[in-house]
């Protein structure tokens, strides 16, 4: 069940990216138009997502039956990070792509993927757990991804500052962490629940149409750059967390939660931030392109051992 369920979760992902693919490639959308889908999604609907969310379903209360898992979640990124990181001034990646590598190696799919895999695998009385737990990975990565994971993939330090997200995070955690979320008006709150709510589909749709507007011979995709990020991102960190797990006094749920997270692959993200940025573009739209493809059949390994 837990292959049918990983391939069912990620085929959707590619099937949405497929039809972005088909859009540009056809020419129905242009391909500078992928660049405006990707400002529309950081500007706009993802802080909508972000504090929609928050709002609704954060409580500081969460925290103290999963007091150390934002720990877990910071530990986890900048361990992948610090590997790939590593591995590409070991293997001599050029200086201005090891940031890329890193961050590709280290920011995962933190919320639709393993959301989807929870729900599919455990029996609804343990769902609202698991994504108790899932809902910390996502505030520690959205924190991360928008601010030094922005970082990475631009390396434009003297330009360098989060973006929308980063600040949506913090004043989700904020108003939703608060009484005052109780005061928040519907008029306003189901407005940003609408226009967040095609983040993700939109956030793939826009990953297919980038991937249809670089060529695999381009001379961005540096092949050992993307390598070691997939070995790092796949199968190193994964194998990493499950051995530390093995020995680690953690409950079912919780462990799961966090093999999964480990295992999950690069995050949609990251290709909308190097489009933002018109940095690395290919390269990070390469490797999100195999990640998927790869990650159908890792996932589903590491769920099983």
């Amino acid at each position: 069940m837990g292959f049918l369920t990983t391939f069912k979760a990620v085929a959707e992902i590619l099937l949405i990216s497929m039809l972005g693919y088909i859009v540009v490639k056809r020419r129905i959308l242009s391909a500078q138009s992928m660049g405006i889908f990707s400002k529309f999604i950081i500007e706009v609907t993802l802080p909508c997502f972000i504090l929609s969310n928050f709002i609704r379903g954060f409580d500081w209360s969460n925290l103290f039956p999963v007091l150390f898992f934002p720990l877990y979640a910071f530990i986890i990124i900048l361990a992948g990070m610090f590997l790939g990181y590593l591995l590409a001034v070991t293997l001599k990646v050029k200086k201005e792509i090891r940031g890329v590598t890193a961050g590709i190696s280290g920011i995962g799919n933190y919320g639709y993927l393993p959301m989807a895999l929870v729900i599919s695998l455990l029996p609804s009385s343990e769902v609202s757990e698991a994504l108790i737990d899932i809902f910390f990975f996502i505030a520690v990565g959205n924190l991360l991804t928008w601010s030094w994971g922005v970082y990475l993939i631009t390396h434009q330090r003297e330009k360098f500052r989060p973006d929308a997200p980063f600040y949506a995070t913090l004043l989700g955690l904020f108003i939703g962490g608060s009484p005052g979320k109780n005061y928040v008006p519907h008029l306003i709150l189901e407005p940003l629940s609408l226009i967040g709510k095609i983040t993700v589909p939109l956030a793939l749709f826009t990953l297919g149409g980038i991937l249809a507007t670089f060529s695999w011979k381009d001379k961005e995709l540096n092949k050992k750059s993307i390598s070691i990020s997939l070995i790092v991102k796949l199968l190193l960190l994964p194998t990493i967390v499950w051995g530390v797990l093995k020995y680690f006094p953690l409950p079912k749920i919780p462990k799961m939660v966090v093999i999964i997270e480990a295992a999950s692959p690069p995050a949609v993200a990251l290709s909308l931030i190097a489009t933002r940025h018109k940095s690395n573009t290919s390269l990070v739209s390469a490797s999100l392109f195999i990640a998927y493809l790869m990650s159908i059949f890792t996932l589903p390994f590491f769920l099983t051992i």
